[in-house]
C-alpha cells in the first residue's frame, strides 16, 4: 500500500482530523483545528456539546451548556423586544460553589452533583421586579422554548431544562463534561488576560 493510500485510509477513520471545528468561531482564541482545547488526554468532545458564554443584551455576560445557548439568546432577544429585564443572578456553577450553597441553605438547596445549574441547564433569573403579567408572558415564552421554571422547590426566579432531553446519557455525564470544560474555559480565560 502506498504512503497516499495508509494515510487516506488513516484520515477515514479520523475524520475530525481533515475538517475545521466547526464552532471554532465561539473560541477565537484557540486553533479552527483545535480538538479538546488540545487536551485529548483529559477531554473527549464527540458531538462538539460542552459549555459556552453567551452574552446577554443587557452586557451580561453567562455561562450555559451549549445546547441550549440559541433558545436562552432567543428568550434574551424577546424579553428586550418585550420590555422585560432580564437580569441572571446565577447559572452555571461548579460542585464546588453547590456544595457551599447546599451547607448554607440546607434542605432548599440541591445536593451537590444534581443541580441543572452545575450541568449549565439551569438560570435563575432576577424576577422581583417584574409584573405578574410580565412574569406570565416570560414563563409562556421561556415554555415555548422548553425552559420551565421549577415547580418542585417552589423557586420562581429558578428556570431550568433536562439534559436528558438534549441527547445526553444522565446528568452526571453532563455535569461531568461541563465541569472539566468550565475550568478549561477559566483556565483560557485567565491566560488571555
Amino acid at each position: 500500500m502506498s504512503a497516499e493510500a495508509r494515510f487516506s485510509y488513516c484520515l477515514d477513520y479520523l475524520p475530525w482530523r481533515r475538517r475545521v471545528d466547526p464552532l471554532a468561531d465561539k473560541y477565537p482564541g484557540w486553533s479552527p483545528y483545535n480538538y479538546t482545547l488540545n487536551n485529548p488526554l483529559s477531554f473527549v468532545d464527540l458531538k462538539g456539546d460542552s459549555v459556552t458564554t453567551v452574552e446577554l443584551t443587557n452586557g451580561q455576560t453567562i455561562v450555559v451548556d451549549k445546547k441550549i445557548e440559541e433558545s436562552v439568546k432567543e428568550l434574551d432577544e424577546w424579553a428586550k423586544e418585550n420590555n422585560i429585564p432580564m437580569v441572571i443572578n446565577d447559572d452555571f456553577r461548579t460542585t464546588k460553589e453547590q456544595k457551599e450553597i447546599k451547607a448554607k441553605y440546607g434542605d432548599k438547596a440541591a445536593e451537590p452533583r444534581t443541580s441543572r445549574h452545575e450541568s449549565g441547564f439551569a438560570l435563575d433569573v432576577q424576577t422581583i421586579k417584574w409584573t405578574k403579567n410580565q412574569k406570565a408572558k416570560f414563563e409562556k415564552k421561556a415554555n415555548s422554548l422548553n425552559i420551565y421554571p421549577n415547580e418542585v422547590k417552589k423557586e420562581p426566579w429558578h428556570y431550568q431544562t433536562e439534559p436528558l432531553e438534549h441527547g445526553y446519557k444522565s446528568r452526571g455525564a453532563v455535569i461531568n463534561e461541563n465541569q472539566k470544560h468550565y475550568s478549561e474555559l477559566l483556565k483560557a480565560k485567565q491566560k488571555d488576560n
